[in-house]
């Protein structure tokens, strides 16, 4: 139930790592382009800090759904189905 758990956060997290790039990419693109030119210079990607970015991100993915599943799994499933 753990691994289950931390693999669809990390699924999740790595989409939504995935869209941020993206996203952000896009926006500095357009920006670069709005008038007048050079207002906005063209965006500098840096593989390595994409790289950091993105394994920090999936780090507190993995860590904010592993703790919360260890603890769960402490528990009686009977005991907190019934809400208590």
């Amino acid at each position: 139930m753990v691994a289950q758990t931390a693999l669809e956060a990390l699924v999740v997290a790595g989409g939504a790592a995935v869209a941020g790039v993206v996203l952000g990419l896009a926006g500095c693109l357009a920006l670069a382009t709005l008038p007048p030119p050079g207002m906005f210079p063209a965006p500098i990607i840096s593989p390595v800090v994409v790289g950091i970015t993105v394994s920090a991100l999936l780090a507190v993915a993995a860590a904010a759904s592993i703790l919360p599943a260890l603890r769960v799994r402490q528990m009686d499933v009977a005991t907190a189905l019934r809400g208590g």
